[in-house]
């Protein structure tokens, strides 16, 4: 279980916003950096707010490329993950997309016909 849990409340004009609260009694100040394939994209901007602290942070420019591309915020000290994002951008995506779509669609008519032939009463 991870020491701290991180909420996320927007994300807006570049940059990420956040809730962080401690999880049990850990007494440790928390040190919260982004990753982007592997490596360290930065540290989340802290501020005290009742039991708890405010984090936001920019986005780093990095992740606005061609595809799908993950952030990783992670507690420095432990390593867990508490939070992840995707940024999808691109036009093959959209295709890809589509063809999934289109899968998905045949996929359920071909359920739709399985579960009539089962729930069909059977003629003798």
């Amino acid at each position: 279980m991870p020491d701290f849990i991180l909420s996320r409340t927007r994300i807006r004009n570049g940059r990420y916003e956040g809730v962080l609260k401690r999880n049990g009694r850990i007494s440790r100040d928390p040190v919260i950096e982004m990753f982007f394939l592997g490596r360290p994209a930065g540290k989340l901007a802290l501020e005290e707010a009742g039991d708890g602290w405010s984090a936001s942070a920019d986005l780093p420019k990095e992740i606005l490329n061609e595809g799908v591309q993950t952030l990783l915020i992670q507690d420095a000290t432990t390593g867990d993950t508490l939070d992840s994002l995707a940024v999808v951008t691109g036009q093959p995506l959209e295709e890809d997309l589509r063809a999934e779509v289109h899968l998905l669609r045949a996929e359920l008519e071909m359920l739709k016909s399985s579960f009539r032939k089962y729930a069909s009463p059977k003629r003798n």
